[in-house]
């Protein structure tokens, strides 16, 4: 599977296991030149306990234990964190940025539809902007899922048996889209840009949830609005 991984062109894989299994799979990503993001679990205990005390001493110890692994290329902290997260996160940023300075630490916020209670904030770009005063993050990230559908589709196929006509139908469905896509594309890099930032967005690839399998070139439009 992991020489399928690089001979379809990929170069990082994340990986969130036990530190063991953590170790396992570098070892074989390494064999075929792919690099890696971090998630330890000793590490995300922290996060959600919002422990600050023992910060320091964890990423010291989890830096040290993963020491002989020249392929990992960053940290993973959090997927999606609310504002009252936001002081444990900068606690471990700051400790990996000085245990760890060569790394990078991996954190993907919440798209624009998230809701208040999600984010912690009255609105969106305040919270990109205490975000960034409070954690000193690496970089901006985030993810946005644009391509609704999958329900309708599903429903669709079980409706009829006239092959046209569900054709038909699943080609009209392919127009339900979420709004808020370039809104959030432009608070991002307005942001980003204020704090010369580099911005990532992590888009829709593959179905699950509400979110429908793309079409090549939904694929292609993503990329293309990156």
């Amino acid at each position: 599977v992991i020489e399928d991984i690089a001979a379809a062109g990929f170069t990082l894989v994340p990986l969130s296991a036990d530190t063991d299994t953590n170790k396992a799979a570098l070892r074989l990503l390494g064999q075929y030149g792919l690099r890696a993001v971090v998630a330890d679990p000793r590490i995300h205990a922290l996060y959600h306990e919002k422990n600050i005390a023992p910060v320091d001493t964890t990423v010291k110890e989890v830096v040290t234990d993963y020491g002989d692994f020249e392929n990992i290329i960053g940290w993973d902290l959090c997927d999606e964190p609310s504002s009252i997260d936001f002081p444990i996160l900068a606690a471990l940023v700051n400790a990996f940025r000085r245990y760890s300075p060569e790394k990078e630490t991996v954190i993907n916020l919440f798209p624009n539809y998230a809701t208040t209670d999600q984010l912690g904030n009255p609105d969106y770009v305040t919270h990109l902007e205490e975000y960034i005063n409070t954690v000193r993050p690496h970089h901006l990230s985030y993810d946005h899922y644009h391509f609704l559908g999958r329900e309708n589709r599903q429903r669709i196929i079980a409706d009829t048996d006239n092959e046209r006509e569900r054709l038909i139908r699943f080609a009209a469905e392919n127009t339900v889209n979420r709004g808020g896509f370039f809104e959030n594309l432009r608070d991002i890099r307005r942001v980003a840009d204020k704090y010369q930032l580099d911005a990532m967005l992590i888009v829709l690839l593959t179905e699950h949830g509400h979110y429908r399998n793309l079409t090549y070139w939904e694929l292609l439009w993503e990329v293309n609005m990156c």
